[in-house]
């Protein structure tokens, strides 16, 4: 939205009280609204202003149309990183669940929440359960085995945790994460690994 951009320079420019005007205005004649209430809980979220952020990004998501889990995704990432609210931040999550069940992001959210709360064999349970009933790419894929092979690892599947480290090399063996993941895998409980065999 172009006044919206003008808003950012604004802002840019510590014009703060003009900046704001100038939000609220793409609120009042934008037609997307849910963009524009985003843009003003950001600005809000960027003053310190949580609770009036909170309410923008909370209008954002009535007002979306057919795009409701990035708005959510935005609400439950404020919800996490600004508020430390992580069970709001969870449902968000599971809302965004339920609208694209393949939403990697929002599937590692719920199971972060998961394992904050000590639940790593509902977190693998999640895991399977997703990976089973989705097409996912090898990109998602790398990413969902390392994943999974950290928490196999805290739960003290070591041989599991190792196999999920060789998966996702497997599928990814050109770049050095995999490998990295598995080095400090191998750090931490290769002992532990040895006496699983």
């Amino acid at each position: 939205l172009p006044i919206c951009n003008r808003g950012r320079l604004l802002l840019d420019q510590n014009r703060f009280d003009e900046a704001l005007s100038d939000f609220t205005l793409a609120i009042e004649f934008s037609e997307n609204k849910a963009s524009a209430y985003r843009t003003r809980a950001e600005y809000f979220q960027s003053r310190g202003e949580f609770d009036r952020a909170l309410i923008d990004f909370s209008l954002a998501i009535e007002n979306a149309s057919d795009d409701k889990s990035l708005y959510y995704y935005f609400r439950a990432v404020f919800y996490k990183d600004y508020l430390k609210n992580e069970l709001n931040a969870f449902e968000d999550y599971q809302k965004i669940l339920e609208i694209d069940s393949t939403d990697f992001d929002a599937l590692i959210g719920v199971c972060g929440f998961r394992i904050s709360q000590g639940e790593f064999r509902q977190s693998l349970e999640i895991l399977d359960k997703w990976q089973t009933s989705n097409e996912i790419n090898d990109s998602i894929r790398t990413i969902f085995y390392l994943f999974k092979g950290s928490l196999q690892s805290a739960e003290g599947n070591y041989v599991e945790a190792h196999k999920d480290y060789d998966n996702a090399i497997q599928i990814d063996n050109k770049k050095s994460v995999p490998y990295f993941e598995r080095a400090k895998f191998y750090e931490y409980y290769l002992n532990d690994l040895e006496k699983a065999h």
